[in-house]
């Protein structure tokens, strides 16, 4: 029975959204509105992050640095934290956004509407109300499920497209292994006739982060921080990972 071979199956294609429908989505924003101006600071900062929903409603203002270097801590799965950059548009909307917060809502950075915490059904609500309102401008996006993961994704895609070494990336997102970040470069869609998904993962595994061809707000060296591993009870330090 243990010589019986696993059933290949066909691995889910990664979703993401393309550049125009990120911006169709952040322009859909009622920026004359609370809600709106709040909105658009959530979904800003979730695609410059690549934060899980999980990580995002949790940011405490006193968790972003808008001084150079921006950057923003991000409490991610196993009580790891990583440190992530700011693109200047992000800090300058983070600017305008903590100016209007001040010190009410118990120095959260994405507060709801009553003020408390958001939950993660109450962020995928906000985010898909965008898109429902961004459908208008961009129809691709009316056949589309999007939910925060998506923007996650398509983080890193667009950081991939724009010559952002995997391992980078890996850093970048907190995951566990730069495996997973792999993943992303079999479904890159490329235009040089390049199909062989091996062929991108060892040209992107060797290509150094340059910053050729990289899209204006992504930075050209973006710099990940990593916090030191715990500390268990007897006050020796967790076996140390790679990835935040």
């Amino acid at each position: 029975m243990l010589a019986i071979p696993v059933k290949r199956t066909e691995r889910k294609l990664i979703g993401y959204l393309t550049r125009p429908e990120i911006d169709a989505r952040l322009s859909a924003a009622d920026r004359t509105t609370w809600d709106g101006r709040r909105d658009h600071a959530l979904l800003l900062t979730l695609y410059n992050s690549g934060a899980r929903v999980s990580e995002i409603i949790g940011v405490r203002c006193d968790e972003i640095v808008l001084s150079a270097p921006a950057s923003l801590k991000l409490h991610g799965k196993g009580r790891k934290e990583r440190a992530v950059p700011l693109w200047a548009k992000t800090a300058q909307v983070r600017r305008a956004w903590f100016q209007e917060l001040g010190d009410r809502f118990g120095g959260l950075a994405f507060p709801s509407a009553r003020g408390y915490r958001l939950s993660r059904h109450g962020a995928s609500f906000l985010l898909s109300r965008l898109t429902d309102c961004a459908a208008t401008a961009r129809p691709s996006l009316r056949n589309k499920r999007i939910s925060p993961h998506v923007i996650r994704q398509s983080t890193a895609m667009h950081l991939l497209q724009s010559g952002v070494d995997p391992a980078v990336i890996a850093l970048w997102l907190g995951h566990e292994s730069v495996e997973t970040t792999h993943g992303y470069v079999k479904r890159r869609p490329y235009d040089d006739g390049e199909r062989d998904g091996k062929t991108r993962a060892r040209r992107f595994r060797s290509r150094a982060v340059q910053g050729v061809g990289r899209p204006p707000g992504i930075p050209g060296n973006p710099v990940i921080m990593e916090s030191p591993p715990p500390q268990n009870e007897r006050g020796a330090s967790s076996s140390a990972q790679r990835s935040p």
